[in-house]
């Protein structure tokens, strides 16, 4: 009977997690070993062990578990088995669940998340995946001179800082707690909505907690002959080549600014604000006034943003 050491691994992990095991103790091997140390690393588990070393030593692993008793890790899979071995090439290793999932690859190098592999630009087996809900489990650091109060009858955060006031409604079945200077989310279950609810309301928070202290901004170009933005008050004038200037309103809390140009860059708008959605909004309906076109790619972007332009019919013609 053939045995898969890497499969009974995750399957005793999966099984001690579910039992809420303090520890869990495996047969020793070396690839068990290397795949520990990146979960230990990750955050995934609390550490492990060498113990009864002997002729037959044996792993400890040191389970992690949240406040209420809840482990950490919500899924953890075998990817490339025995009978079908899965192999992918650095730029094949797209993040995956939106980057809360942890991919450990067998690479040239030795045994490295996907992430780092991704990093090193090297390909390799895909051993295993696992996931968390780290953004969700991670707790927010609370600045000097900020405040946070959760009004508990309507589950509505309320965060104050030196630029100003932001509230949040959050999901019911949440629970926001305060402790040393720190927030954390806690979720009641690990239902699919709990698990969605949870990792979103700890960003929302993190994003009030940096806008009400350092305010968030984006930074749009305009590339184009005869394109030209300027200021008209509070408010955005644009010229982008329609029978008309374009007065774009600036929103309540939004401020617009035009850098100095440069001589041979692109004409910049700064949008900032403390709500981060707010100024992502109104930094899309800049950007909707002129789109880039494909063929040349004139137009409002973002900054760093890349269009893929399409051959000419000319250039066509010529292939």
């Amino acid at each position: 009977m053939h045995s898969d050491p890497i499969a009974d691994l995750l399957t005793r992990i999966r099984n001690g997690a579910q039992a809420h095991m303090l520890t869990v103790d495996i047969p020793h091997s070396k690839i068990k070993i290397e795949i520990l140390k990146i979960l230990e690393a990750e955050g995934y588990i609390t550490g492990h062990e060498v113990v009864n070393e002997t002729k037959f030593p044996t792993i400890r692993i040191h389970m992690r578990y949240d406040t209420k008793r809840k482990s950490l890790i919500t899924e953890i899979k075998r990817v490339s088995k025995p009978g079908l071995r899965v192999y992918k090439a650095a730029g094949d290793l797209r993040p995956i669940r939106s980057g809360l999932a942890t991919r450990i690859v067998s690479t040239s190098h030795g045994l490295m998340t996907d992430r780092e592999a991704r990093k090193r630009k090297v390909g390799g087996e895909v051993l295993c995946a696992v996931l968390m809900s780290r953004i969700g489990q991670s707790p927010i650091t609370v600045p000097s001179g900020v405040t946070v109060t959760v009004d508990e009858a309507q589950n509505i955060v309320t965060v104050k800082g030196p630029k100003g006031e932001l509230k949040q409604p959050i999901a019911r079945e949440l629970t926001v707690k305060q402790e040393e200077g720190k927030i954390r989310v806690e979720r009641p279950n690990n239902l699919r909505r709990a698990r969605s609810q949870h990792g979103l309301a700890r960003t929302l928070i993190n994003n009030m907690v940096e806008g009400v202290t350092k305010g968030h901004s984006k930074t749009l170009e305009i590339i184009g002959v005869g394109y030209r933005a300027q200021m008209q008050g509070k408010n955005l004038l644009l010229a982008m080549g329609y029978s008309h200037p374009v007065v774009v309103t600036a929103a309540p809390g939004i401020v617009f600014e035009i850098p100095p140009e440069e001589r041979g860059k692109a004409q910049m708008i700064t949008i900032s604000g403390i709500d981060k959605a707010m100024v992502g909004q109104m930094a899309a309906d800049i950007r909707k006034v002129r789109k880039p076109e494909p063929y040349k790619g004139k137009g409002i972007r973002y900054k760093g943003e890349t269009i893929k332009l399409k051959a000419g019919k000319r250039a066509a013609a010529k292939k």
